[in-house]
């Protein structure tokens, strides 16, 4: 129940409604929860009244006190007036008496000062010449604590007097005598910090303190302890580097665990003496490291520089007193750990691109199925180096030369693509299909080479996945490095791992560090490409292996049709009326095409891949002779499909009418090239004309143009031929002149 009554607005009949609504269970009489609310307002209102009676005779009970102190303090505010009136009324008394009393005060108290200076310096000058009295007797002594207690007293009065000429030239003596003492101490000294007598050391130090020398202190300690920091001359070139490394960095911990016990208790943390030690000895050996880091293989350098990279977080952990109390420190040790790979680290991207190119393989075999294990033998061995040199060269740098790597991997891609160009002539070579090697192919057709070729495209198809998956995998690894090489120094907490992993970019000059930063940041746009080039060159391969596998299949048509001219056709039964049968060239040309699909079904898989723009024969000449003009291209055939659904047999389809409208194409050269053309020959000719075009048509390929047009210009008579000669068509008339010619028909304008 709440028992709140002091709200302004409060509503005596909503209170009483909500009371009696809550808290209460549906079995409950009313009258009963009325009862027990009233009871509780009841014993709410007793314990109100007993608080308000309490706390009024509290209150009636201190009243007197507190009139008693107001009144008090009432009288000493009017005593302390009463006190500067009277103050204000002397001074105006000494002031009308005439003079500046204040000035006179002032005067007194300079002339005192001055007489309390010259009495002090004539003790001290006392105090001196007793000293200089006695100092060599004191010496005599050997009462080390006495004689720098003198010699302290000696530079304590030489300070004061230092303004007075005739005691300037005691400044020399003071100095000879520190000197002396400073020699008594050194044997104390030496066996004190080699043995780490720390009672010795600090009661020494406090010495060194006391006449002003405590830098010297530190100076000796410095030179006697690198003494035993002299761990790198042990190398002993019969013991594996990084074997010696490790032991190294070993004894050179339990070093500084051992100074940095002894210097807390000498030097109670006043200066980061050990840190510093460490940067001089590591900073003494950085030359020698490079050399002996130099000749190691990269695997080698990467072990060396994990176990560098350990000895930096031991020696963090041993040196965090003096890090604690100086920062900075941390940063300088860690600089002077890792100065020794600076060097390989920027050049880790040609150290990488010499190792990747050497490591690469050109794949060379003795027959289609041999060279292409090679091939992707040598693919798989070039990604596997590729992610290799990746993770080690990103542990070596902690990413900081990712944009060189990035140029290196595109150099090495380009290598290795350039390569497989190579490759792919060789296989031109190996399939003769550019007219080199020897004889032409038998009469049954060889199928391996066009097989080869398309297990080929499958094989550079997957290669530019591999390449384009490449691309996104390396930009998003090299963003995963932008927060921490580019987050603000001064925001990263002491003994950050990411110190240790930034110290490359502290070396770095502010041009490099900007680079990377651009760098970082273009690789956050989609449309960047880490491999461009060799992104280009990988489409361009796989058009050449495109063309390739066109190649073979065009390679049986162009042996037949290239022996076409030199063909002696039979003329005895071409007399007759009864129809001419195909000859034999044009009836394997026809099987060979009518095969092709049969093929291509073998291939489907390969099909899916190719790009239906680049499909081309390299070695399909213009229709007509290069020296006449108004040479036919392949764009004066007309090619159409009866069917033109998108289906899945569209691309083998493709294929086919490519192949027709070159075998066309070189079929219509190769005829114009019989000379003469007499009338049995070309009547065979018109015969071998339909039976390809019967081959076409059950192929769903119908050419409708230049073909067509020589059949019928074959079997027309002299009449007919001027009279086609006079088309609008450049093909036509270019057709007909050459027919023509071959015929012995003189064309007429008439």
């Amino acid at each position: 129940m709440d028992l709140s009554f002091s709200g302004t607005n409060f509503n005596a009949k909503k209170w009483i409604n909500e009371a009696l609504q809550s808290g209460r269970s549906p079995d409950e009489p009313l009258d009963s929860h009325a009862s027990m609310l009233l009871m509780k307002l009841q014993v709410s209102s007793t314990d109100i009244n007993t608080s308000l009676e309490e706390l009024s005779n509290q209150a009636i009970t201190k009243i007197p006190k507190t009139i008693t102190e107001v009144e008090k303090l009432r009288k000493e505010a009017f005593a302390m007036k009463q006190r500067l009136d009277d103050f204000d009324e002397n001074l105006f008394k000494i002031e009308t008496r005439g003079g500046n009393p204040i000035s006179i005060l002032s005067e007194l108290d300079r002339v005192k000062s001055n007489m309390e200076i010259c009495l002090k310096a004539i003790q001290e000058a006392e105090n001196l010449t007793k000293i200089m009295s006695e100092i060599d007797s004191l010496f005599g002594s050997n009462n080390i604590q006495l004689i720098a207690s003198q010699v302290g007293s000696m530079q304590k009065s030489l300070r004061v007097l230092e303004d007075i000429p005739e005691f300037k030239d005691l400044q020399q003596s003071l100095t000879k005598q520190q000197d002396r003492l400073q020699d008594l101490l050194w044997i104390r000294l030496e066996k004190a910090l080699q043995n780490h007598d720390t009672e010795s050391a600090r009661d020494l130090l406090s010495l060194y303190q006391t006449m002003e020398r405590g830098d010297r202190f530190l100076s000796e300690y410095e030179r006697l302890s690198l003494q035993r920091f002299q761990l790198w001359k042990t190398y002993d070139n019969s013991t594996p580097f990084l074997d010696w490394l490790r032991s190294f960095y070993s004894q050179l911990l339990n070093l500084l665990i051992a100074e940095m016990d002894f210097t807390a208790q000498v030097f109670k943390g006043d200066t980061p003496v050990v840190s510093r030690l460490l940067q001089q000895m590591l900073g003494s050996i950085q030359t020698s490291f490079e050399a002996r880091l130099e000749p190691l293989p990269f695997e080698t350098v990467i072990e060396c520089y994990q176990e560098t990279y350990l000895f930096s977080e031991q020696a963090s952990d041993a040196l965090s007193i003096e890090i604690m109390k100086f920062p900075e420190e941390e940063l300088n040790t860690l600089k002077a750990v890792f100065l020794p790979y600076f060097k390989l680290q920027k050049q880790v991207a040609t150290t990488q691109q010499q190792s990747l190119i050497s490591k690469l393989r050109f794949p060379k075999g003795k027959s289609f199925n041999e060279t292409l294990r090679e091939i992707e033998k040598s693919i798989e061995l070039l990604f596997s180096n590729l992610d290799t040199s990746l993770e080690q060269s990103l542990e070596f740098t902690h990413g900081t030369e990712i944009e060189g790597l990035t140029k290196v991997f595109s150099e090495v891609l380009v290598e290795y693509l350039n390569g497989l160009f190579g490759c792919v002539k060789e296989l031109r070579l190996l399939a003769r299909v550019d007219g080199e090697g020897v004889a032409i192919h038998d009469q049954m057709e060889d199928w391996s080479a066009f097989q080869a070729s398309m297990n080929l495209l499958q094989i550079v198809s997957g290669l530019v996945t591999r390449l384009s998956s490449l691309d996104t995998l390396l930009k998003n690894k090299f963003l995963s490095f932008k927060s921490s090489l580019l987050f603000p120094l001064s925001k990263l907490p002491p003994n950050s791992s990411d110190w240790r992993e930034r110290v490359h970019m502290w070396l770095e000059s502010d041009k490099s560090v900007g680079r990377l930063r651009s760098f970082l940041t273009n690789l956050e746009d989609p449309s960047f490409r880490l491999f461009p080039g060799p992104t280009k060159l990988c489409a361009s391969l796989k058009s050449a292996v495109q063309n390739f596998a066109f190649d073979t299949l065009f390679l049986f048509i162009r042996e037949k049709l290239n022996q076409l001219p030199s063909l002696k056709i039979q003329t005895e039964v071409h007399e007759q009326k009864s129809e001419l049968a195909p000859l034999p060239y044009i009836t394997e040309i026809g099987e060979h095409l009518l095969t092709v699909p049969t093929q291509l079904e073998v291939a489907s898989q390969a099909l899916l891949l190719l790009d239906l723009s680049r499909i081309s024969a390299s070695n399909s000449p213009s229709i007509g002779s290069s020296e006449e003009e108004g040479s036919l291209a392949d764009g004066d055939l007309e090619l159409r499909s009866q069917k033109e659904e998108i289906v899945e047999g569209t691309v083998a389809h493709r294929w086919i009418s490519q192949l027709c409208v070159q075998t066309v194409n070189l079929y219509i050269n190769k005829i114009l090239e019989i000379k003469p053309l007499s009338a049995s020959t070309s009547a065979q000719l018109y015969a071998d004309i339909a039976y390809l075009n019967n081959v076409m048509s059950e192929l769903d390929v119908v050419v409708d143009g230049s073909l067509l047009k020589l059949q019928e210009l074959l079997k027309s008579s002299p009449k007919e031929l001027t009279i086609a000669n006079r088309s609008d068509e450049a093909v036509t008339r270019k057709l007909v002149q050459a027919v023509a010619q071959n015929r012995g028909i003189a064309l007429t304008d008439n």
